[in-house]
Parts: structure tokens; C-alpha cells; sequence
């Protein structure tokens, strides 16, 4: 059973999207409804005021006819706008004026007998802020105001005749039953445009809160992707300000590298489809056990993988150093498991990954041109994490000595000896780390 709160979110869901078509469209829609209600309130007004006699009937029919024949013409140009796609603000703006027009012209020809009609004013504004947006809204109330502002002065400077539709003679005599029903269809007017009114007021509420969750939802699945592709802490960084990100600055952070033994190889002798779910595989654990420890993701490059702890979000260097250990045994340990998969989907994949990690100063922000950046650290522990990587055993851990001696106390290793590096002028002492320890 569908619960009038469901109903109401199914009316707003409709709505809204009505809401986000093309405006000529829109307008002829409401025009395609308009017209008949015009009809409609055109005859129940005519039927009612005809025997009062206190109605000049010529002079209302012709304020009848040309209330309806601005609804017609805004039908018609609406739809001719959409069928050829012409702009759609100008049509709906001269459609406004139009209308705008009619309504004082209305207030102008019925004197105080149009108080109620006054209340057309800003149902139509409201109405039309709503579907149309805010500008239509106030052009449209705009309009009205600076029309019945010009038709009073013309009416105190007597060029204008006030209320020529109503017989002021007849005002005073008995009211028969016409008289009654002519003066209770403004009253009913008046009633029906402030429930009007307060059901427009409910309907953008509901409106509105379906678009925040719209754009709510928008926005989470942009957050998603985005960090498909942005490292989250960066992510998360720049929506918190983005200062920290974009400035370029010297941080003292634990870099991690690895990289896959035998890619080419691997490359070579498998199938495209095969070697697209090891890696996809592959790079998907890692990227989870990286998240795990909270590691800034900042390269994937063909088979290697660069992942920073300390920036942009820092704790401090013995915590960066041991997650970062912590994650490479946890990453190890995980190709091992995706090894075994792979040899039960029959797929020859044995996969063996030189993972190593360096401590030290780099530079860290935002990189490249104004139109493109992005996030990277560039500095000598960037370059000592790589160049150790390749000196790694295949499935073990190298860390340089700067790392140790953050980690020392919570790791079972073994010391390999200080080794040289290109690019780097000095000796690195090396340790291999084999597990945590308790």
C-alpha cells in the first residue's frame, strides 16, 4: 500500500524531472493545462456575473476572450519554440508579459471586485520560480507590479475609467441571486489561490529536499570516481581546503616501491584477456591493503607501484614507517593467496613482486601546468625506494637504514650490508625485514 509520503516522493520525483527539461517545453506542458482551466474559470465567471447586473457584460467578454487568447498564443509559441528549438527565455519571458498583462488588465476593468484576483499575482510568480527558476519568478511578479502600478496612476489622473466592467449604479440595489453568485466566485478565487499557494510552498519544500538528495547522491558517486583516480587522501585534503595540497612543501615521509619480477615476460606469453584480470586483480588488492593502512597512493605506473606515508595526511615517522611495513608483509602475503587463485582459474600467472621502502625529506604539492596537476613527492627517498626495489629479493622486503631505525624494535630482519645506488652519492645500509614481531 503506497502511503501518501510515498506518493508525495513519487510526485516530486516526476516533477523534478519535469522540472529539468527545456523550458519551451515546460511552458507549453503547463500551457497544455493552463488553457483548459482558463476555459473553465472564463465561463464559471461569465455564467455567475451575466444575470447580476452589476456586471457591463461587454466590456468583461472582452476581458475574458483576451485572457484566453494569451493563454492560446503562449500554447502556440511554446510549442512552435520546441518543435524548431528556438531559444527558450524569450518565448517564456513574452508568455509572462503576456500573461502579466491580462491579470492587471483584469484588476483594472473590475476595480475592488478584482481584490481577490490580485492573488493570481504571486500564485502565477511563485508557480513559475519553481518550475522556471528564480529570475522567471521575479520577472513575472516584477511585471505585474510595475503594470498596476502605471494603470493607477492613469486611473487617479483620470485617463483611464475606473472598473468600466461593473455598473456602479447597480452596486447599491438589492442583490438578487446572480449578484450573490458574481461576487462569491472572486471570494472563491481568493481561496483557491492560497490553497494554491500553500500547496505550491509544500511542493518545493518536498522539491527541494529531493534535489539536495539528488545532488547529495551526485556528488557521492563524483567523490567515488574521483578517487578512482586521485589518491583519497589528496581527495579528502582538498575538500577539507586544499591549501596543504596545493603548496608545495618539505616533509619528512616513508616511501614505498614495488615492482612485478618478469613483467615483460609475463606481457609476452599471455593472453590480453588473461593478463587483464591478473592485473586488474592484482592491483586491486593492493590498492585495498594500501587504503588498509592508509597509504597515499600516488603512482601506478605499468606494474610498479609508489605509495607515500606522511603526506598529505601526517601522524608521525614511526607510525609512517610502521604501516608502511606493515602493509608490504600484508601485500606480500596477498600475492601469495592471488598466486593460488590464479592457478585454480588455470591461468599461468606465478607472480613474484621486489617491494622496497626509504625514509627521508622530499618535496610534496600539487605538480605540472595550470590546466593539469598533480599530487607527487619528488625528493632523494623517491629515488633511494626505487633504486632499492631493484636489489630486493623477489617476495621479501628491503628497507633502507633511515626506515630500520624507525621500525627496529617491531620487526624480526636481517641486515644485508651497505650497497650503491645510482644517483645516490653515499652507501646505503640495507636490512631485509621478514615479519612483525610480537
Amino acid at each position: 500500500m503506497v502511503t501518501s509520503r510515498q506518493a508525495r516522493g513519487k510526485f516530486a520525483n516526476a516533477f523534478a524531472a519535469f522540472v529539468q527539461t527545456d523550458v519551451p517545453y515546460k511552458l507549453a506542458v503547463m500551457m497544455c493545462g493552463f488553457l483548459p482551466a482558463q476555459l473553465a474559470a472564463a465561463f464559471v465567471i461569465w455564467w455567475t456575473t451575466r444575470e447580476s447586473g452589476v456586471v457591463r457584460m461587454a466590456v468583461l467578454d472582452e476581458s475574458l476572450l483576451y485572457g484566453i487568447g494569451v493563454v492560446a498564443f503562449g500554447l502556440v509559441i511554446s510549442w512552435i519554440a520546441t518543435a524548431r528549438h528556438w531559444p527558450g527565455k524569450p518565448v517564456l519571458y513574452v508568455a509572462l508579459a503576456l500573461y502579466s498583462s491580462y491579470m492587471v488588465h483584469l484588476v483594472h476593468v473590475l476595480g475592488m471586485w478584482s481584490t481577490p484576483y490580485l492573488m493570481l499575482v504571486p500564485v502565477v510568480a511563485f508557480v513559475c520560480g519553481v518550475v522556471f527558476g528564480p529570475r522567471a519568478g521575479w520577472f513575472s511578479l516584477g511585471t505585474s507590479t510595475v503594470l498596476i502600478v502605471v494603470t493607477e496612476v492613469l486611473r487617479f489622473s483620470d485617463v483611464l475609467e475606473y472598473a468600466p466592467a461593473v455598473r456602479h449604479d447597480a452596486i447599491g440595489a438589492s442583490p438578487n441571486g446572480w449578484w450573490v453568485a458574481s461576487a462569491v466566485v472572486p471570494l472563491a478565487g481568493f481561496v483557491i489561490g492560497t490553497f494554491t499557494m500553500t500547496m505550491a510552498v509544500v511542493l518545493a519544500a518536498e522539491l527541494q529536499a529531493r534535489r539536495l538528495d539528488m545532488q547529495a547522491e551526485t556528488l557521492r558517486r563524483s567523490h567515488a570516481m574521483i578517487r578512482r583516480y586521485v589518491p583519497s587522501q589528496v581527495v579528502d585534503a582538498v575538500v577539507a581546503g586544499g591549501e596543504s595540497v596545493t603548496a608545495h612543501e618539505r616533509r619528512k615521509v616513508t616511501v614505498f616501491f614495488s615492482d612485478i619480477v618478469g613483467f615483460t615476460e609475463m606481457v609476452d606469453r599471455m593472453e590480453p584477456e588473461e593478463l587483464s584480470r591478473v592485473l586488474n586483480d592484482y592491483f586491486t588488492a593492493m590498492t585495498l591493503i594500501a587504503e588498509k593502512y592508509d597509504g597515499t597512493i600516488d603512482e601506478l605506473i605499468g606494474d610498479a607501484v609508489l605509495i607515500l606515508f606522511g603526506a598529505p595526511s601526517t601522524t608521525n615517522d614511526r607510525d609512517h614507517a610502521m604501516r608502511a611495513v606493515r602493509m608490504a608483509l600484508d601485500m606480500q602475503a596477498s600475492v601469495g593467496r592471488l598466486n593460488a587463485e590464479w592457478m585454480n582459474a588455470g591461468i599461468d600467472a606465478e607472480m613474484r613482486v621486489r617491494m622496497a621502502i626509504d625514509t627521508g625529506v622530499v618535496t610534496v604539492g600539487n605538480f605540472g601546468s595550470s590546466g593539469r596537476m598533480k599530487y607527487a613527492a619528488l625528493g632523494r627517498a623517491v629515488n633511494v625506494a626505487a633504486r632499492l626495489q631493484t636489489l630486493a629479493v623477489p617476495g621479501r622486503l628491503l628497507v633502507s637504514h633511515p626506515t630500520f631505525l624507525l621500525v627496529r624494535e617491531a620487526v624480526a630482519y636481517e641486515e644485508k650490508g651497505e650497497v650503491e645506488l645510482k644517483g645516490v652519492h653515499h652507501p646505503i645500509r640495507t636490512y631485509e625485514i621478514e615479519a612483525m614481531v610480537p
